[in-house]
């Protein structure tokens, strides 16, 4: 589920109904925005402890290797795809 900056009440919430488990994830930019993201993580940490739900939070996404490849990919095929000048 989409939780935007009241994650901690979707977590509640969705404890309500059962979920056992979130993890969290910044996507919104592949600038990092350090203060949100700890923020949230520490909020959504602190609530899933009080409802017994596990908790992890996802790394940046310019941070993550997977990520940074995968741009570099694209990066590359526009690069390849732009004709050779004379």
């Amino acid at each position: 589920a989409y939780a935007n900056a009241q994650g901690a009440g979707v977590i509640k919430e969705l404890v309500q109904e059962g979920r056992k488990g979130f993890v969290t994830c910044e996507l919104l930019s592949l600038s990092t925005d350090i203060e949100s993201y700890f923020e949230v993580g520490t909020e959504c940490q602190e609530v899933c402890a009080e409802l017994g739900a596990e908790f992890a939070q996802a790394e940046f996404l310019n941070d993550s290797y997977d990520t940074i490849i995968a741009l570099a990919k694209l990066v590359k095929k526009q690069i390849e795809a732009v004709p050779a000048s004379r």
